[in-house]
């Protein structure tokens, strides 16, 4: 998140956000992401492909899990 503002004339200075990212609803997780962008307001906006992901690589989605990654509980 930006700490400076947009008069100050040096670079602006970001800080972490520990509580960022959060679950995503009903389990869902993320594939192959193609663009990340930022609006005016702070919104997070992710473009991935949908149903990119190899069998290795949803192991903890499998049933049974053939991983603990990828996961996170909720």
């Amino acid at each position: 998140m930006p700490v400076g503002g947009k008069d100050d004339a040096s670079p602006p200075r970001f800080s972490v956000d520990a509580n960022w990212p959060k679950p995503l609803p009903n389990g869902w997780i993320l594939g192959q992401v193609s663009g990340v962008a930022t609006d005016a307001n702070d919104h997070v906006w992710v473009l991935q492909r949908p149903r990119s992901l190899t069998e290795d690589e949803r192991g903890a989605t499998l049933n049974p899990p053939q991983s603990i990654c990828w996961v996170l509980s909720q």
